[in-house]
């Protein structure tokens, strides 16, 4: 975050990360969700196509997964959020006090987050139908993290349309 925050000259207000076994989970315990794949692919055994489409659990975790087309890490970042959009999407439709209180425990088990309950339940009422896909632009290049002993993707960028960008997020 502060690494972010210093980049952005911006403060962030909250933190959420899930696990993968979260995200089968809730995609499980809001029946499946629905997406708008980008391009076709196959990964384990499943093929996702380019339109809408259906997921269940186990699908919406490989397509998630999915980290070897042109874009790598970058475009398995884009498909983790597009899950994510998908399942708030799918909570619009229920009440979303209800159904915070229904996703608690796997919550609870699977992410971190920094709101409690409550302030969950008004961040999610505020923001219902407000996210946005705004992304920096820079290029791309892979570089071995001797820590963990992997290739690992990293956006290099300037500072050039940034503060435009962060105006436009705050509404100036």
């Amino acid at each position: 975050m502060q690494v972010v925050e210093r980049f952005l000259n911006l403060r962030l207000d909250h933190y959420g990360l899930i696990d993968f076994d979260g995200i089968e989970r809730l995609v499980a315990a809001v029946g499946g969700v629905t997406i708008e794949g980008p391009e076709t692919f196959s990964h384990m055994g499943m093929t996702f196509t380019a339109g809408t489409q259906a997921l269940d659990r186990e699908e919406a975790l490989v397509y998630a997964r999915y980290r070897y087309g042109p874009d790598g890490d970058f475009g398995r970042t884009r498909r983790q959020q597009q899950i994510m959009r998908a399942l708030i999407a799918e909570l619009s439709g229920k009440g979303v006090a209800r159904a915070t209180n229904d996703l608690m425990p796997t919550m609870r088990e699977h992410s971190r987050i920094d709101l409690n309950p409550a302030e969950l339940i008004d961040l999610a009422t505020q923001c219902r139908g407000v996210c946005t896909d705004e992304t920096l632009d820079g290029t791309t290049d892979t570089f071995s993290d001797p820590l963990i002993e992997l290739d690992l993707s990293y956006m290099i960028m300037g500072e050039a349309g940034v503060p435009d960008k962060v105006a436009r997020h705050n509404g100036e």
